[in-house]
Order: C-alpha cells, then structure tokens, then sequence
C-alpha cells in the first residue's frame, strides 16, 4: 500500500517540475511576442497617420481648386455685372456649356426667352436649354433639339401640337388640326394637345368627333342629353324622320332631342302619313284630339271597332272617333252615355238579348269552349260572355255557378234575395245550388226574361241547359220560372239585379 502511494507521489512530483519548465518557457516567448505586437503597433500608427496626412493634403487641395475655380467665376461675374454686358457672351470662366456661350442681361445670367439668330432660344441661369416644354407669359412653348423655339404643326411624344405661323410660338393645341390622318381629309379635332372625343363648334355649327375624327350620321348622348348627327356628322335641329320615326330637336339652337306629342306627320303610309307620339313613342290607345277621342295603335289612327281602356268597353266609329248616345252596331242598340264619357254602359236587356241571339245555335257541353264560340256552352260559360257581350268587365276566366257570384257584383249586380220569395224581373240572374256546393252538374244559372206578377207568379227564365239532352243546336231554353224550380226540386237559389 505504501509503496503504490509512494510511486504516486513521485510519478506527481515529476510531472510538477515539467510543468514549472513549460511555465518558465512560456514567459520568455510571450516576451518576443509583446516586443513583435508593440513594433506592429507603432508602423500600422505611422502608415495611418501618414494616409490622413494625405488626405487632408488632398482635400485641402481640392477645396482650394474650388475655392479658386469659384472665386474666378464669382470675379468673372463681377466683371459682368460691373460692365452690365447683356446678349450672348462668350465667357468660359462661368460655364463651359454650349461652346463656352452664356446669355446675360445686364451684366447678369438670365432665365427665359431671347431671341438670337431669328429665332427664340430658352435659357437656364445663362445657359442655353435644348428639347423641352418651357411656360413664358402665361403660354406654353416647346424647343427642339437645338433649343430653337418650334413653330407649326410639331408632333411631340406621338401627338399633334399646333404652335402657329405667326411668329408667336405659342401652343395652340386646340381645334381642328391636319395631322395627315386617314380620315376627313387628315383633320382631326385637338383639345389642349389630345385627340378629343366630343361635340365641338366649327364653322357655325357642332360637330361629333371620336379620338378626333369627325363622326357622320349617328345618335349622340353628351350632357345627359340625346342628339342626332347628320350625313355630314353636323348636329341637327328642327323635325327629323330617323329610321321611320320623327324626332324633335328644337330649333333654339340647343340641338338635343325632345320628346314629341301629339298627332304629326312623319310619312307613315296610313292616315295621310300622320301618327300620335306621346313622349317621344308612337302611342296606342286613346287621345283628345280636335274635340273628341280617337283610338290609336302604334300611332296609327283606327276607324271603326270595338275598343277596350280603362276598363271599360268603347267603339269607334268609320272615322276613327268615339262614339256617343244610342248607337246600332252589327244588328244590335247600344247605349255609350251622353256626359262626354263614351263608354257602353251595361243593360241588362242587352245580356237577354245574347240568349236571343244565339238561340238555336249551341250545343250544350261542358268540356268544349263552354262560351259558344265553338258551337258548344254550358249554363255558367254562356252567362259569362252574355255579360261581357253585354258590357260588363273582361273576366278573368270563365267562371262556374260557385265563381261567378263575385263578377256579378263587381259588374253593378246585387243580392235581392237568397232562397226567400221574391218578386222577379227581367234582367234579374238567378243561380240554383248553395255556393260552395254548385260547382259542375250541381249547379245551375238563368236569366229572367219575363216580369213575375204581384203575386211572385208568371216569370220565365231563357238559359243553356240540359232540357233537350244533348240535343244538337238546342242548348238555349227558355221556360215558366216556378215550373221549371218544380221540376228540379225547388233547388236553393240567389236572385241578383243590376244597380
């Protein structure tokens, strides 16, 4: 045990001394080192401080050059200005430019125009300027290349300039300008140096041009407003047919297009070439005119026919004019009022008088045009046209025993009764079957074509019906009202009556 620790200690007592030796050389080393860093040190401090040295030699060099090129310049301007020299002078010692040339006036450098060699030249603190646009005296100007003021037609960037003949250089970039384009002659329309799109006054009159080239035959809008450019692309005025309209441009000089109406000529080939406008657009319908109404359609005045506005029902007659009072067309009275309202009042004679008139030619069934105008009805299909026939509204359908209880009164009829006896007359429209329950064969409607008595007896009824079988052209009947309820069993009924 001992011995181990013995060698131990030896071994560490060795290595001891080795490392005091390796300590004592690296004094001595680093002592050649510091001796090496601090002579480095003091050559890179001499270089450096020789390169500012330079520097400063250098700056202080070039400063006083300037300071000398300076303060020839600012003497020679002194000079000039002592002498108060004006024109374009050869003086190098103040600017090298154009050849040494700089322009004074009164012994000062000068900024704007001045005429030299016939021509303008446009200068810069004495210097002469080359291309360029340039502003003098509110105007606009351009030099070119040698820095001469350009006069003329100049094409600039791609566009059209119009600096003038007249020795005056100024740009004149407005109006109608040659520019030798394709078209119109190679005229064009500029506004301030641009191809213009617009209407503009030439030559006592407005003009539509598009990027500058004038435009012929055309509509226009511009201001809110519509115009019109003729053949030779001049606004027009007064009364034009365009395209087999007439149109209204005034003639007070504003041009634009105002709605017409009224009744004018135009040219149309009906009516003697006259047609109605109403704001502008050929007009149907009905308008005043020369005392009385006329019907038209598309303008076109209409001679005689039936004519149907504001939910009524009119006729016109051969010339074209609304008729009044008592009128017989086609076989039958009619009665248009006479208080200047000229619509066919409703009868209730004249929906009998349908029954009448087509007796003998319907064929009952209720799966044809159930009206009539097939040869076929029922009962509620021919009621309905009688009464449309008659005057009354244009129905919305054709309407059943159920439906039709509503057209009646929206036609001026009235309940009198509902199953309770009454005294009935001619015109009254019974309907058999409660409503609600009287649609198809359960059902059933009459007209009264014969006063009851004091007594509720002696009434007849005509109406399409069943009574014959099918039988063919044997729709219409008519029969003893109390006879025929009996019959069908005294069936539920409403009894209705025109106002």
């Amino acid at each position: 045990m001992t011995n181990h620790l013995y060698k131990n200690g030896k071994a560490w007592l060795t290595l001891a001394f080795a490392a005091t030796g390796f300590a004592f050389a690296n004094h001595n080393q680093a002592s050649a080192d510091t001796q090496d860093a601090n002579a480095s040190a003091v050559t890179s401090d001499q270089s450096a401080q020789q390169a500012q040295q330079t520097q400063q030699v250098q700056s202080e060099t070039t400063t006083a050059n300037t300071q000398q090129v300076a303060s020839a310049r600012d003497n020679a301007l002194a000079k000039y200005a002592n002498q108060h020299v004006s024109g374009y002078i050869y003086s190098p010692d103040v600017s090298g430019a154009n050849g040494g040339y700089n322009w004074f006036e009164d012994g000062h450098l000068f900024t704007g125009f001045r005429k030299y060699m016939g021509t303008y030249y446009w200068f810069v603190d004495g210097v002469r300027q080359n291309a360029g646009w340039r502003q003098a005296w509110g105007m606009n100007y351009y030099t070119d290349n040698d820095g001469r003021a350009v006069q003329g037609h100049q094409n600039i960037g791609g566009q059209d300039f119009d600096f003038g003949n007249d020795g005056s250089y100024y740009l004149r970039s407005s109006g109608y300008l040659h520019d030798g384009s394709s078209q119109n002659g190679g005229y064009r329309w500029y506004e301030n140096g641009k191809l213009y799109t617009g209407f503009r006054y030439y030559a006592g009159t407005f003009y539509w041009f598009v990027d500058g080239v004038r435009q012929n035959a055309g509509w226009r809008q511009a201001w809110g407003l519509n115009y019109y450019t003729d053949d030779n692309g001049r606004a027009v005025q007064g009364r034009h047919i365009i395209d087999g309209k007439l149109y209204d441009f005034g003639d007070d000089g504003s041009f634009y297009n105002r709605p017409l109406n009224g009744y004018f000529w135009d040219g149309s080939p009906k009516n003697g070439g006259y047609r109605w406008y109403d704001n502008g657009n050929l007009y149907t319908g009905f308008r005043y005119y020369m005392g009385t109404y006329y019907w038209f359609v598309d303008g076109v005045r209409q001679n005689a026919g039936w004519r149907q506005a504001w939910g009524m029902t009119y006729y016109t007659d051969d010339n074209g004019r609304a008729v009044q009072g008592s009128q017989y067309i086609d076989g039958q009275w009619y009665f248009f009022g006479d208080d200047g309202t000229y619509y066919r009042r409703f009868a209730a004679s004249d929906v009998v008088n349908w029954f009448y008139r087509n007796y003998g030619k319907i064929t009952y069934s209720m799966y044809g045009s159930r009206t009539g105008a097939d040869g076929t009805a029922d009962c509620s299909g021919a009621m309905t046209e009688a009464l449309m026939e008659a005057g009354a509204s244009k129905p919305a359908f054709i309407y059943n025993t159920d439906s039709i209880h509503d057209y009646l009164r929206n036609n001026g009829y009235h309940l009198v009764a509902e199953n309770t006896k009454t005294q009935k007359q001619v015109g009254d429209i019974v309907i058999w079957g409660r409503r609600g329950e009287s649609g198809g064969a359960n059902g059933h409607i009459m007209i009264i074509n014969k006063d009851d008595d004091a007594n509720g007896n002696g009434a007849r009824e005509i109406s399409v019906d069943y009574w014959t079988n099918g039988g063919y052209n044997s729709a219409i009947s008519e029969h003893d009202y109390n006879y025929y309820a009996a019959v069908d069993g005294h069936p539920y009924f409403y009894v209705y009556r025109h106002n």
